[in-house]
Order: C-alpha cells, then sequence, then structure tokens
C-alpha cells in the first residue's frame, strides 16, 4: 500500500515486477492510514531465482528523484563488498527505488525496505523495469541488514518486514513473516553462493535447450 504526503506550500521475471508496481502505484492512499503491501511469499532459493543483482555493500549516498515517468523515487549508491551475481567487488552500483519526498511531495510505500547512508546490506534486486525502477525482491524481504559485533566484529543479519504481508503461493493464505527476523551470516552467505551456481547452471541449460529449439524448428521449416 502506498501514501502520498504533501508538505504545506527477466521476460517474465520483469513483466512480474512492472505488473506488480503497476498494481502499488494504482492502490493510493491520499491523507489515510498506511497499510501494509500484500505480495507472495519468497524463501532463499525464489529470492534467488528472481534477482538480477545479488550484493553485499553500504549505501554511499541517495538522493530524491523521478522516474522515467515522473513517479517519485529515490537513487540509491551502494558500494559493493561482495559480488555475488550481477556485480565485482569494490563496485559501485546505482539504481532507483519507489518513493522519497521531492519538490514538498512525499511517496511512502509500505513494506518496502529503507535505505540509509551508511547501512550495510545484502540485497537482491530486479531488473529495471520500464520505469527505471529496480526492485528488491519481494520488497522487505529481498533486504537484509548487516550489523557487526561491537567487541568482535562478526556480522549478523536481519530483515525488517514491517508493513509487509505475504501471500503463500501453494494455497493463497496470508502468511505472517513477523516484523523482524534474524538469520546466521555465513551460513546464509554459503547457501546463497551455493544456490547461484545451481541456478546459473539451470539457467545455461534452458538457454541451451531453446537454441536447440530454435534451430530445430528454423531446420524444419527450411530456413537457412
Amino acid at each position: 500500500m502506498i501514501q502520498h504526503t504533501h508538505r504545506a506550500a527477466r521476460p517474465r521475471a520483469k513483466a512480474f515486477v512492472n505488473f506488480l508496481l503497476f498494481s502499488i502505484l494504482s492502490s493510493v492512499v491520499v491523507g489515510g492510514a498506511l497499510r501494509a503491501t500484500v505480495v507472495e511469499r519468497k524463501n532463499l532459493p525464489d529470492l534467488v531465482k528472481a534477482s538480477a543483482r545479488i550484493v553485499e555493500g553500504k549505501v554511499t549516498k541517495t538522493e530524491a528523484c523521478y522516474d522515467r515517468m515522473g513517479g517519485i523515487a529515490t537513487s540509491v549508491t551502494i558500494e559493493v563488498s561482495h559480488g555475488i551475481r550481477g556485480a565485482k567487488d569494490a563496485e559501485k552500483i546505482e539504481f532507483k527505488i519507489i518513493g522519497g519526498e521531492l519538490g514538498g511531495r512525499g511517496l511512502i510505500v509500505a513494506g518496502f525496505p529503507k535505505f540509509q547512508v551508511q547501512d550495510e546490506m545484502l540485497l537482491f534486486l530486479t531488473e529495471e523495469t520500464v520505469r527505471g525502477i529496480c526492485v528488491p525482491v519481494g520488497l522487505g524481504q529481498g533486504k537484509f541488514n548487516i550489523q557487526r559485533d561491537p567487541k568482535t566484529g562478526a556480522k549478523r543479519i536481519s530483515r525488517d518486514l514491517a508493513g509487509l504481508e505475504t501471500i503463500d503461493p501453494a494455497t493463497g493464505r496470508t502468511v505472517s513473516l513477523g516484523e523482524s527476523a534474524q538469520f546466521d551470516y555465513d551460513t546464509t552467505i554459503k547457501n546463497i553462493e551455493k544456490l547461484v551456481l545451481d541456478d546459473d547452471a539451470a539457467r545455461e541449460l534452458k538457454k541451451t535447450d531453446d537454441g536447440k529449439k530454435n534451430a530445430g524448428g528454423a531446420a524444419s521449416r527450411g530456413v537457412k
């Protein structure tokens, strides 16, 4: 669910993201209470499969802007410390997300993760949409916050799922994930890296199979 505020004065995956954005932007609450946004529940394999980029890094800059269709957005810059998919270590990536405050107008999306300078995170991002927006997969489900133990420096990760309700795709029932959840950092990273390797192999196999089918179809039609 979205709330507007005013101050005084991948083909299938991409299509789904565009549909999700259209649905969110069509459900506007003006001056009312901000309710929860409902999205499909995503487990770790789901997050990997739907991600164009998976990175660990720190936010170095945020700036309010407009998307390609004139909607309020925020440009986020992240310095990547660990590029798992779609980015390299030490690379800086920049993308736009829905929402922000610009020209005395504000746009808030319930369940959409927050990005603040100096925040460390593990992030699953979709491909860019026609609006020029990248969406964390599953909204808050696709952003893991990284905290460090003040004594040892050891990393811990958690998710903030406030304002988000999820639907189990198998049953169609609403599932509560709780407002916060914590995970072991090392185990989670190892699981993600393995899932990425498996998913990349599956994508290459599908690409090869599709190529063979296309070649076979062309040959049967006598195309050279």
